[in-house]
């Protein structure tokens, strides 16, 4: 408030009560607009706009939140049906193996029935002959052919095995 003046200064009474002085020159005879309200009004107007850009920005990260959750969960079931699968085919496979192993002894157990009884040949001098792989072999080893030949039965081929047991076999039908 202006209390005084003179042709270069003004006496003024500040809003705390103080008086001070200020040169005209800095002073106008209209009252100006007063900068805090216009601030005020203005800080108000920009706190409504961030409020607004923040709810928007929640609003995003919520909705961001809620699909990244969603890919999550998808991903999770996706994992969990491919470990299914796998744990399934495994057991298959197990059982499969089981089977196989399972027809392989009755298969084994079968041979070593037909070997257990193969047919005794009776003919001329022989009047039972077994015929079976052991106990060509055991002749084999035991009446002198290995050395003779300089191997034993393990170490014949394949091919002079089936050899020997077609000679046995001619042998024994004949009588010798």
């Amino acid at each position: 408030t202006a209390t005084g003046k003179s042709e270069e200064w003004h006496r003024i009474k500040n809003d705390d009560g103080e008086i001070v002085y200020v040169k005209s020159e800095y002073l106008t005879e209209t009252k100006p607009e007063k900068k805090e309200e216009a601030s005020e009004e203005k800080k108000a107007e920009e706190k409504k706009t961030e409020e607004k850009k923040a709810e928007t920005a929640a609003a995003s990260d919520t909705a961001a939140a809620d699909a990244a959750t969603k890919a999550l969960q998808e991903a999770a079931a996706q994992q969990a049906a491919a470990a299914q699968q796998a744990a399934n085919q495994q057991a298959a496979a197990q059982q499969a193996a089981t089977e196989q192993a399972a027809q392989q002894a009755a298969a084994a157990a079968a041979a070593a029935a037909a070997a257990a009884s193969a047919p005794v040949v009776s003919a001329g001098k022989y009047k039972s002959y077994d015929f079976t792989e052991a106990q060509i072999a055991n002749d084999w080893n035991s009446h002198g052919y290995s050395k003779t030949i300089g191997k034993s039965w393990n170490q014949l081929s394949e091919g002079e095995k089936a050899d020997v047991a077609n000679h046995y076999s001619h042998y024994g039908a004949a009588g010798w």
